[in-house]
């Protein structure tokens, strides 16, 4: 995707992905309803959580969420059972425990200016 030179590019570019994220949850929009306010409106049937008066405002947040793999559906924690996870899995998390700690190896240089005086 190209950087948008202007705020209309921009949005269209935003519209284009809110289309294509509602598309994965199987709303497809017609012709019709491929404006803010009717992708906005299809948003909200989707996230309901999700609340603004202003339409571009509304796809951008939605736009900008990322989605969290590792918890489990809507669908399965509104039914009441219970999340199960696989043999490969729970092999998986095991392994993930004993993994070493991420340590930063950058340093904020403005902190020691003061050591070089």
């Amino acid at each position: 995707m190209a950087l948008p030179r202007t705020i209309e590019d921009a949005n269209k570019q935003m519209r284009t992905a809110a289309i294509e994220r509602l598309r994965e949850h199987g709303v497809v929009l017609d012709k019709k309803r491929r404006g803010p306010e009717g992708i906005a409106a299809a948003i909200r049937l989707v996230e309901p959580s999700l609340q603004s008066d202003d339409a571009m405002l509304l796809i951008r947040a939605w736009v900008s969420l990322k989605p969290n793999d590792a918890t489990p559906s809507r669908a399965l924690t509104e039914t009441g059972r219970r999340y199960v996870m696989s043999a490969q899995m729970r092999q998986l998390a095991e392994r993930a425990k004993y993994q070493p700690v991420l340590m930063s190896i950058s340093s904020n240089v403005s902190n020691f200016r003061h050591m070089g005086e």
